[in-house]
């Protein structure tokens, strides 16, 4: 899916109304909708208004609309946005026409026309091969994009039934730079371009657009424009190899979180310098969303009632669960506590790349580190899904002390695989929960279940895995981007190394007629059992692993790629730095 997006905004109304392939209109000061807010430097740097209620209108324009592409195109906009931003905040990204009159479905508007009003809608803008508007059309002297590197009028993408779609640059008048933004007042418009098709069939760089510009449109400037950075060299996204080294600026001084712990974050959606080389065909664009950026638009726009992870249940007694001691902080411990529910974010994790990471702060992850009387203990400390930010020593999943392996019902420290995840002194109120070398699959105290986890590729994190066609016995395993929490073939528990079916328990993952070559079926099936190798599974590093060895490893594989409705098979070929075999456990089922 392609587009070239371009945003407008007066200064005055909508500093929230920049976005990637998108244009404000009907902006007017003062308009009801809003809510003004300061500049804050802490969480994501935001400045300008807000969305009243976190409701995003969005329109589109009706002369460069897509054409015959139009459908496919806006569902992966929305797609993106409802499986990003709208996943975790409590925001949503509603339809309007051209009057800004809501409506269920994006409506049509004129781009570039400031509609008078006390509304404002985004208004969304494609440009074709065949597009003559003077918002797709290229010549003179153009700024060009990729610093010069390419002719204009020659940015190639494909929609996702293969029709090649161009894109040039704006007209001079319409941007300030093409990678960055000057808030002035009047009016602005920012060109962006979508992927180059060659080499990333996944379109990368376009899901990165819809998630950076979506978030200025949230009111979210770049990370690295806070006034701590104003004397770096700004990193360039297009040039690669990158010429500049996102850990100092160009006095060499290091800059992020060395003296604020909420400074610059070089892992957020909004950052130039943020990168993911696991997630991205193309290494210079990030596609998931880094903990700064959930937390800070939590903060602004709250939390989706609905999003959470999933609690992490003792098998001593499952009516405990692990809880962040004293809510979730920096350096805070863990204890059991039988007054854990799905709402109270204290008792729910995500696991990413091998990191648990709380749900009550999205920016914590739980660490073991040696104490001063010479025992490992845990604590949540920051974490970070690739670059460590600079000046802190934060988690990442190179951190063997941070990233954990779930094996046989147990979870184990990677660091140690001897030291693992206890209940310790037993399921009780209050209890420490500790790593001790004293775990084993006979002791309850060390053993978790994991209840009702949905499981995402990290290729696009809008693919959850589904047991497709239902929770029915020998169904094939899916990626399928129409999956919700509240389907109980989209969400799995984890018990015992068994992987089943939130919708029929009784059904669980099987490697069907056992793990033999790469390209074998993963079923739901009512014959497994915890003592069936080829019905348990290890999940490290995002890795899922068949316990069946008897010929090779064998791991869970987004086959052909993580494409919606592609078959999940094993492959044993996978690695850790492979993105169709790396899966994530997210929300799970209210």
């Amino acid at each position: 899916m392609m587009t070239k997006l371009t945003s407008i905004f007066p200064r005055s109304s909508l500093m929230a109304c920049l976005v990637a392939g998108i244009a404000l209109n009907g902006c007017s000061a003062g308009a009801d909708w809003s809510e003004p807010v300061a500049d804050q430097e802490d969480d994501l740097y935001r400045t300008g208004t807000t969305w009243k209620n976190g409701q995003v209108n969005v329109c589109i324009d009706a002369t460069d609309n897509g054409g015959a592409n139009k459908a496919a195109l806006v569902a992966e906009v929305q797609r993106v946005l409802a499986a990003t931003w709208g996943k975790y905040a409590n925001i949503s990204f509603k339809g309007s026409s051209a009057t800004g009159a809501g409506q269920a479905t994006w409506g049509t508007c004129e781009y570039g026309f400031i509609h008078e009003g006390n509304y404002s809608t985004i208004a969304l803008h494609f440009c074709s091969g065949t597009s003559t508007s003077s918002f797709c059309t290229a010549g003179g002297t153009n700024r060009d994009y990729d610093n010069n590197t390419r002719a204009q009028g020659t940015y190639r993408g494909v929609t996702n039934n293969g029709t090649p779609y161009y894109f040039g640059p704006v007209p001079p008048t319409m941007f300030t730079e093409p990678y960055d933004v000057t808030y002035r007042p009047g009016v602005e418009n920012v060109g962006l371009i979508g992927d180059d098709v060659t080499g990333d069939r996944f379109q990368t760089r376009f899901r990165y657009q819809i998630m950076h510009e979506f978030g200025h449109a949230l009111g979210f400037r770049h990370e690295q424009d806070r006034p701590e950075n104003a004397t770096q060299t700004i990193c360039d996204p297009d040039r690669n190899p990158r010429t500049f080294d996102f850990t100092t600026d160009n006095t060499g001084a290091p800059y992020g979180f060395a003296d604020n712990e909420f400074a610059n974050d070089n892992n957020s959606i909004m950052s130039y310098c943020s990168t993911d080389t696991l997630a991205s065909a193309k290494p210079n664009f990030a596609v998931l969303l880094a903990g700064t950026d959930i937390r800070g638009s939590r903060i602004v726009y709250g939390k989706r009632p609905a999003a959470h992870g999933f609690m992490i249940l003792s098998d001593a007694d499952q009516t405990y669960a692990v809880r962040a001691s004293g809510g979730a902080h920096r350096y805070g411990g863990l204890v059991m506590s039988r007054g854990c529910s799905i709402t109270n974010p204290d008792c729910t994790w995500t696991y990413q790349r091998g990191m648990l990471v709380s749900d009550a702060d999205p920016t914590l992850v739980i660490r073991r580190y040696l104490n001063s009387g010479g025992k490992y203990s845990l604590m949540l400390d920051t974490g970070a899904l690739s670059n460590s930010p600079a000046g802190l020593a934060a988690c990442t999943p190179a951190d063997g002390n941070c990233t954990w392996t779930y094996r046989k019902g147990m979870f184990l420290i990677d660091k140690d695989q001897t030291y693992g995840l206890n209940a310790y002194g037993g399921a009780s109120e209050g209890a420490e929960v500790l790593a001790t070398p004293s775990c084993k699959p006979t002791n309850t105290a060390c053993l978790w279940t994991l209840p009702n986890v949905m499981l995402t590729s990290d290729r696009d994190s809008t693919l959850p895995i589904n047991a497709y066609g239902g929770a029915v016995d020998k169904k094939n395993l899916k990626l399928n981007q129409d999956c919700d929490t509240q389907n109980g073939s989209c969400t799995f528990t984890f018990h015992r190394g068994m992987i089943q079916a939130t919708g029929n328990t009784a059904l669980a993952w099987n490697a069907y007629g056992g793990a033999l070559a790469t390209g074998g079926s993963i079923k739901i099936n009512s014959s497994c059992a915890d003592n069936n190798a080829s019905c348990t599974w290890e999940w490290s590093h995002g890795l899922i692993k068949s316990d069946d060895e008897h010929v090779r490893k064998f791991y869970v594989n987004a086959y052909n790629g993580g494409v919606n409705l592609n078959d999940v098979l094993l492959h044993s070929g996978c690695t850790a730095t492979n993105p169709d075999c790396v899966f994530s456990g997210f929300s799970a089922r209210n």
